[in-house]
């Protein structure tokens, strides 16, 4: 199973939104999808405020910490009053719980090998 890293949802987002999250640039557009990237990093990775900014640093766009707590601060009104980004996050809620299922089963197929005599 592939594991989920920070590089991984960033090219995700990129290629569902076509917007490069790294673009030095405050267009709204790239302010709110970077807001979802960053819930996402702290929320479901569970990646620090610091850790983030210096992953958006070793990829080029400059970043610090505060901006990154701003920015997941102010991400659920950004998504009350867009509704791309809500179809955005339910496409990676959609992807977890698939992940998840398939982990499941993988643990459960582990468990249930078969044997060779019959009960």
């Amino acid at each position: 199973m592939r594991e989920t890293t920070p590089k991984v949802i960033a090219k995700t987002v990129i290629k569902l939104t076509g917007l490069d999250v790294f673009k030095e640039t405050r267009d709204r557009e790239y302010v709110e999808t970077r807001a979802l990237l960053n819930t996402m990093l702290r929320d479901d990775i569970g990646m620090g405020w610091t850790r983030i900014a210096d992953f958006y640093k070793d990829n080029g766009k400059k970043m610090n910490h505060a901006t990154v707590m701003h920015s997941v601060k102010s991400y659920p009104f950004y998504k009350q009053h867009n509704k791309k980004l809500q179809k955005l996050e339910g496409c990676f809620n959609f992807l977890s719980a698939l992940a998840s299922i398939c982990l499941i089963l993988s643990l459960v197929t582990e468990n249930c090998k078969p044997t060779s005599s019959r009960v």
